[in-house]
């Protein structure tokens, strides 16, 4: 081989070097084969555990020379046959060039040997106009990704530009991103890899050369990555897979705090400087503010989207509020202007577009839209039932099914005391502007209810004081309640009977189920209203009042005619408010005018105590009280007139002639131990005459003269009748005028 060839090939070497890396190794390779006389001559570099042919680096395929040589690829180091080949080092464990059936003996040899280290050279010389060139690439770089950075807030759109940069700056084969996640740092990129499995890389601190990084928070570089002592041999085989040679990784630092690692690999002989060092924690650094301004931004733009729900939220609560606002200022002008509850159960079915039902402690309809009367029977048992699965007595709402539509239903409460429940119900579900409607609703009818309560307690408290005045007071006491019970337009005139109840063991009863005196008050006062619930008796009450532990009523119509029997019910009721209570009601005859109601009270107090004979719940009239009614009458020191009266009723009102016939006939019968005949024998008459007139005694008074109580009680009668006819002079009638008269 002459030195004019061999200076050619030098200067096509020095030319090849200019233009770039993979032109002078594509050129090498005519070169020495030229040179060397081979048939062929390929350049190999040692990567991933094995030699590859230069222009088969990027395939994951092995090479066929994969399996040599089979020693330290280091030592290596010279000229050697290698099945009928030549290989020729040029660096040592890095690159060599193999001659395939090789002819120039030791000449070619000779010609080999200083190829090679003309190659190493301008390689050498190629490296260094590489880097000299990335220089200007490097602010290019840097710039783009700045830009980039300040202008894009999709982190996976700036980790991708990163990797890609980084890997063409830096010569790379590979680069990834690893981001923190745990005690551990993920791949969140990756370009320039073979396998899956590097795309999902996952290492803990201290594994691998990513996992020591991001242990020390500090760069570091291997040459070569399969034969390193510095970093561990967990991934080994992936490093085959990928073929790779050097790695180097600098941590991504957020206030000293390592978030991840940027790593590059390289599948060429070259290895990495302190300059690659300088330029990737340079690229770290920028990929670490990236991932801090993105995140950044990412909570920023967090913040504006929650801000702007809590703000759209605010709005749509503050409409809410406003309807409600509007709303309640509506039903408290319906209110303030009378209306009533009906109107207001309308106005609340306008705004909640639901069926509205305001309903009373007896579930009894105050109010409703559509307008109703009453109640089904079905719907007021699941009504009931629904308030008994609440979890309390309190203003809480319930949701239920009420007849197959979706109601919500909340109690009316003042106090403690339950005044009625109101109950919302449509088609569709009921959502939360119809719960504060329905509280809204609660409260005015709260409102209505007390305030309809309070102005019939302030009545009854007033007709109750007019009602006592009327029974006990004086006669001037009587004229002027007479006269403010016409100003209230209470009715006295007419008949009307007085009812007195008796509540004995209240005070027990509380003190054994310890009420406070608020409760006793409340029990009291509904018990003085027990009337209402006795069908007949509550339309005939004109007047009624609590006075310790009685209640009197002043009844008239049906409790005239029927006064035993209501009177019966009343204490029935009264009695099933409160276990263990007696009750009993005394009833006065009829009497006519509120001049007389102070006598029928007086007769109410002596029904009352026969009444009390009877058993713990029981009721008794006057006209029925027989003798012991009598006797208590006179204990009592009623009006004599009036108790003959009240025995003998319509008889006194008989002519003079009849009334003293009939009432001579009665007393020669009773004068003669009951005797027809006797009597008969006495007056000169048949004794079917006494017969007849007896008969007609009975007839016109009720009396039974075939039982003992009733002749007894007419002999006591007949007897005062007779002391009144004494008081005057022998030959007047027996009884005076007055008697006749209530």
């Amino acid at each position: 081989m002459s030195a004019a060839s061999i200076e050619r090939a030098l200067r096509r070497l020095a030319v090849a070097a200019e233009r770039g890396y993979h032109v002078l190794l594509s050129e090498a390779e005519e070169i020495f084969a030229g040179l060397t006389g081979s048939k062929r001559a390929r350049v190999f570099l040692y990567a991933g555990g094995c030699w590859r042919a230069w222009d088969s680096i990027e395939n994951a395929a092995a090479d066929n020379a994969a399996t040599w040589p089979q020693s330290e690829p280091s030592t290596w180091n010279r000229i050697a046959e290698l099945n009928g080949d030549q290989f020729v080092p040029v660096r040592a464990g890095s690159l060599a060039v193999l001659l395939e059936g090789p002819r120039g003996g030791k000449e070619g040899e000779h010609v080999a040997g200083i190829a090679a280290a003309a190659f190493d050279l301008a390689l050498t010389a190629c490296q260094r106009r590489s880097l000299s060139s990335d220089e200007s690439d490097e602010i290019g770089v840097m710039q783009r990704l700045a830009m980039r950075i300040l202008k894009s807030r999709n982190l996976q759109e700036i980790l991708l530009l990163i990797t890609h940069e980084t890997k063409q700056l830096l010569g790379a084969d590979i680069c990834g991103i690893m981001l923190r996640e745990g005690d551990a740092v993920v791949m969140q990129r990756c370009v320039g890899n073979f396998s899956a499995d590097t795309a999902s890389l996952r290492m803990q601190a201290g594994q691998g050369l990513a996992g020591r990084v991001f242990e020390t928070k500090k760069p570091c570089h291997v040459e070569h990555y399969l034969e390193s002592n510095l970093i561990s041999k967990d991934f080994m085989h992936l490093a085959r897979i990928e073929m790779v040679r050097s790695a180097l990784g600098a941590p991504l630092l957020s206030q000293d705090d390592a978030i991840g690692v940027l790593e590059v690999w390289r599948r060429q002989i070259s290895k990495f400087d302190e300059r690659d060092t300088r330029r990737l924690v340079m690229l770290a650094n920028l990929t670490s503010v990236a991932i801090e301004n993105a995140r950044l931004s990412q909570s920023l733009e967090s913040n504006m989207l929650e801000l702007a729900a809590a703000n759209a939220a605010l709005m749509a609560r503050y409409e809410v509020v406003r309807a409600s606002a509007g709303f309640q200022h509506e039903l408290i002008r319906l209110l303030l202007e009378g209306k009533s509850l009906g109107t207001i159960a309308a106005k609340a079915a306008e705004h909640v577009d639901a069926e509205v039902l305001i309903l009373d402690a007896n579930f009894e309809i105050e109010g409703a839209s559509p307008a109703c009367e009453r109640l089904s029977d079905r719907l007021r048992e699941q009504i009931k039932a629904a308030l008994r699965k609440a979890p309390s007595n309190g203003p809480e709402t319930t949701a239920a099914m009420l007849e197959g539509k979706p109601a919500l239903l909340q109690p009316v409460v003042a106090a403690t005391e339950r005044l009625g429940v109101v109950v919302l119900r449509r088609q569709t579900p009921l959502d939360q502007n119809a719960q504060l409607a329905l509280s809204q609703i609660c409260i005015v009818t709260s409102l209505h209810l007390i305030e309809r309560r309070a102005a019939a307690r302030a009545r009854a408290e007033t007709l109750g004081a007019v009602l006592w005045d009327l029974l006990e007071g004086t006669d001037d006491v009587r004229r002027s309640a007479a006269a403010r019970a016409r100003d209230l337009r209470v009715d006295l005139e007419g008949g009307h009977r007085v009812f007195l109840c008796a509540l004995d063991g209240i005070e027990q009863q509380a003190n054994s189920e310890g009420w406070s005196p608020g409760e006793i008050s409340v029990r009291r006062r509904r018990i003085a209203q027990t009337y209402r619930t006795v069908e007949d008796l509550e339309k005939s009450v004109k007047l009624s009042g609590a006075r310790a532990n009685f209640v009197a009523l002043v009844c008239g119509g049906e409790a005239v005619r029927d006064a035993e029997r209501l009177g019966a019910k009343l204490a029935a009721a009264i009695a099933a408010n409160v276990t263990g209570l007696s009750v009993q009601v005394g009833i006065s005859t009829p009497c006519i005018g509120p001049a007389s109601l102070s006598a029928a009270y007086r007769e109410a107090k002596i029904s009352l105590e026969v009444a009390r004979q009877r058993g713990r719940v029981a009721a008794a009239c006057y006209e029925d009280a027989g003798i012991v009614g009598m006797l208590l009458s006179l204990r009592a020191e009623a009006d004599v007139k009036k108790v003959v009266h009240t025995i003998f009723g319509p008889l006194l009102e008989e002519k003079a002639q009849t009334r003293d016939l009939l009432f001579g006939t009665l007393k020669a019968f009773f004068e003669l131990n009951c005797s027809r005949r006797a009597a008969a024998k006495k007056l000169r008459v048949h004794e079917k005459t006494i017969v007849y007139r007896l008969a007609k005694i009975e007839s016109l008074t009720g009396l039974d003269f075939s039982k003992h109580e009733k002749r007894l009680l007419a002999d006591i009668a007949l007897q005062m009748y007779g002391m009144s006819a004494e008081r005057v002079a022998s030959g007047l009638p027996w009884i005076d005028n007055d008697l006749h008269r209530p």
